[in-house]
């Protein structure tokens, strides 16, 4: 985890480093991560499937891990162009998106999976934090640049590529019974879809997501326009990465002593207060304090998602299940709300409103506010549907003990 994590904490404050170094804007920036999520999503659902019926998980991790290293080595070879960005960042793609997907899964297959599973989630928050960290300080220092950062982001990958060969894990069961035929490809996909469940879980995931991912991406633009350099800018990031290690390392407890779907309705309302503040109260300081709410708007939502999906999801499609939370939560709510920023930061400063960089930037913050007090409504629905399954929760208890006409 720590290595796997490590990777994704270099990448992601490293892209706006060096696409603005090689002079290309924040617009063409969630344009190119945009695409990556689009590749994502091609791909997502036939390696979790894989990881189910075809292929030891580890084993096809290492795979992932070696091409992923070999790609991330030629990407600042590319000339410094649009399309060809956008290229490397498919390559990329087809080798990053579904790892931490799938090592979900095959650490919730361990006995006790969820109660460990905040504690080493927690060491993956730290290796992010930190690689973020030395991203910043590296980036800022004259004698290196973003495209120096590169081979030590290659480094990562090949270390935790290592870390994998003497893991070892059981082949995918085809049959559950003798005679039973293997599950096809297309059938475990209507078997998941056909949960109602899990779809409102996926709709309220898709929407907190849409609200939060053109913020984590765009806040270090905002930060340059603020004044800050690159080792404050992703330092932001390296804070809340470090605040989602309370909620990890706590996180059996949490879940045990609050009902997930409180928790879940807490997390889109906590998400529009760190946005209001962003975008009314700009700030470097500001968008640092905001960051601390990352424990909740971030981490929580995660660390929930995952335990709620390992109780809900069939057991023959654990990775299945896994990589659908993470189209919808990582990929698909990347790509629209990337898509959304990318058009909308071109409109408001070229189209008739002719804003500045900063206040498109403030502008898109306050938008995601406003899609996270929707996500909070698409809550409701969802958390009824599970009481109808598991018993009533603590707001219908609490109602009911009031006499009010109140069922959630």
């Amino acid at each position: 985890m720590f290595w796997l994590c490590a990777t994704i904490g270099a990448l992601m404050p490293l892209l706006p480093i060096y696409l603005a170094e090689v002079g290309l804007a924040a617009s063409d920036f969630a344009m190119i991560v945009a695409v990556q999520a689009a590749t994502a999503m091609a791909i997502g659902q036939v390696i979790g499937y894989l990881a189910d019926t075809r292929m030891r998980r580890t084993r096809l991790l290492l795979w992932m891990m070696l091409f992923g290293s070999l790609t991330m080595a030629l990407f600042p070879l590319l000339p410094p162009t649009r399309p060809a960005m956008i290229l490397g960042m498919v390559v990329i793609a087809l080798f990053v998106s579904q790892r931490i997907m799938i090592f979900n899964a095959l650490l919730l297959d361990s006995r006790r999976g969820e109660e460990l599973y905040g504690k080493i989630r927690l060491v993956g928050s730290i290796s992010f934090a930190l690689t973020a960290i030395g991203v910043g300080i590296l980036a800022d220092m004259p004698v290196f640049g973003a495209a120096i950062m590169w081979p030590v982001l290659v480094a990562i990958d090949l270390f935790f590529a290592i870390s994998l060969i003497r893991t070892r894990d059981e082949p995918p069961k085809r049959r559950t019974s003798p005679g039973e035929a293997s599950i096809g490809f297309l059938e475990a996909q209507k078997i998941l879809l056909s949960n109602r469940l899990l779809v409102r879980f996926l709709f309220f995931v898709f929407l907190v997501q849409f609200a939060a991912t053109p913020g984590h991406l765009l806040q270090v633009n905002l930060m340059r326009e603020l004044g800050a350099s690159a080792k404050i800018a992703t330092g932001a990031l390296a804070l809340a990465a470090f605040v989602e290690v309370i909620v990890f390392y706590y996180g059996a407890q949490i879940i045990r002593r609050f009902h997930l779907m409180l928790l879940f309705l807490l997390v889109p309302l906590a998400l529009a207060v760190r946005w209001s503040l962003v975008a009314f109260a700009p700030g470097v300081g500001v968008v640092l304090a905001s960051n601390l709410l990352h424990v909740v708007t971030f981490g929580l939502l995660y660390l929930c998602s995952i335990i709620f999906l390992n109780r809900e999801v069939p057991r023959r499609l654990k990775s299945s299940g896994q990589t659908m939370f993470g189209l919808v939560f990582a990929h698909l709510a990347m790509l629209l709300g990337n898509l959304w920023a990318s058009v909308s930061l071109y409109w408001f400063t070229k189209g008739p409103m002719q804003l500045t960089e900063q206040q498109a930037l403030q502008l898109n913050f306050g938008i995601g506010a406003g899609v996270a007090v929707l996500a909070a409504v698409s809550a409701i629905p969802m958390a009824r549907e599970y009481h109808r399954r598991h018993g009533p929760g603590p707001l219908t208890r609490a109602a009911g003990l009031l006499r009010l006409p109140f069922r959630v």
